[in-house]
């Protein structure tokens, strides 16, 4: 009977450490968006805030090091900013946030052809994405490659009439 109230106990005890690890993960996720929302409103230290929040949860997550990004992007300091994207793609290759201000900042670094080259692995992870046509484009306006930065443009254009504000997938996990 004891030994089986043990296994009850680790099991309930398992449950709720799955349970908690999710909570933070969504908490980071919101705590992110939120900080992204000040710095596009000019409300630096709410965002370093929500960073320092983040940190406290995960100081190792790829979303915490990419807010840090975002943060020195905001303060043009761009070899920070740099080196925190890397850093955050280096835990999770497949962040396309990630990728595309990487290659925003590259460009503010003059560094075009690899500006290029990470925008379109955002690209090629998910080609539905009209910010990541509209970075492209701006890419290659830069290597005065006219030509192909229109077929971007127009790209982009059509991909933002049909794509939603939240993605389909997303959906079930709200409702």
């Amino acid at each position: 009977m004891l030994l089986q109230i043990d296994r009850l106990e680790a099991k309930t005890s398992s449950i709720q450490q799955s349970q908690n690890f999710q909570q933070n993960i969504l908490l980071i996720r919101i705590l992110t968006l939120i900080g992204e929302f000040y710095l596009r409103h000019d409300k630096l230290i709410d965002a370093e805030m929500c960073c320092q929040e983040i940190a406290v949860l995960n100081s190792m997550s790829y979303l915490h090091i990419y807010l840090k990004g975002r943060i020195h992007e905001y303060k043009q300091e761009f070899s920070q900013a740099k080196k925190h994207y890397q850093n955050a793609l280096s835990i999770n290759p497949y962040h396309i946030p990630s990728l595309q201000q990487l290659s925003i900042v590259l460009c503010y670094l003059e560094d075009f052809h690899l500006a290029e080259k990470m925008i379109r692995d955002a690209i090629s992870l998910n080609n539905s994405l009209p910010d990541s046509w509209h970075i492209l484009a701006r890419v290659l306006d830069y290597i005065n490659d006219s030509q192909s930065a229109l077929k971007c443009y127009q790209t982009c254009l059509q991909l933002e009439a049909t794509n939603p504000i939240i993605p389909f997938t997303t959906l079930t996990r709200i409702l």
